[in-house]
């Protein structure tokens, strides 16, 4: 969060993602703390209006990535910002591979949404991040929880059904449950 250099060559990386993935991606400027939300869209043939939604900031300030890089050790991931939120990253881009290879178009509008600022509160892209709740018809966030003391990673995606209209509180938006991911 705040690392706008950072955040910048993570948009990059991401945009020419959801584009190859088929979507049409738009940026709005998320001032508080810099960075860009980015919102990939793509229509479908149904008439469901799905959106999914994980922070592409970290809490890990500049350099530690490269005092810290990434690994893999026994079918693990480790380094800043794996658990929170580089794991729900990977995961929405691998379902957008997976409906890409499916050749699935059952829904009205996929959305995606990254935001750069939830580390702290979201306050440059909170608005945005309402106005698409409001519009879609189901949800999910996707966010891995760390181990703790040894136990493995509590894996899940979170998915919702939008029953709101404008000016209902976001927490009453969403009628939300957890799915492990063993069980999708």
């Amino acid at each position: 969060t705040g690392d706008v250099p950072g955040l910048s060559t993570v948009e990059a990386i991401l945009t020419a993602r959801l584009k190859a993935s088929g979507l049409t991606v738009g940026t709005r400027a998320a001032p508080a703390f810099g960075g860009n939300t980015l919102i990939g869209t793509r229509a479908g043939k149904g008439t469901r209006r799905i959106m999914m939604l994980v922070h592409y900031d970290t809490v890990f300030g500049t350099g530690d990535a490269a005092k810290r890089p990434y690994t893999e050790r026994d079918g693990r991931a480790y380094g800043p910002g794996v658990a929170d939120a580089k794991g729900g990253v990977a995961m929405i881009l691998h379902v957008l591979a997976a409906l890409e290879a499916l050749h699935f178009d059952g829904y009205g509008t996929l959305t995606v949404v990254l935001n750069p600022d939830e580390e702290r509160g979201s306050r440059g892209s909170r608005s945005i991040l309402r106005r698409r709740r409001v519009i879609c018809t189901s949800m999910a966030r996707s966010e891995f929880s760390p181990p703790s003391s040894g136990s493995r990673p509590s894996t899940s995606i979170r998915v919702g059904r939008s029953t709101a209209s404008p000016g209902v509180s976001a927490r009453r938006r969403m009628s939300v449950c957890s799915l492990p991911v063993r069980r999708i």
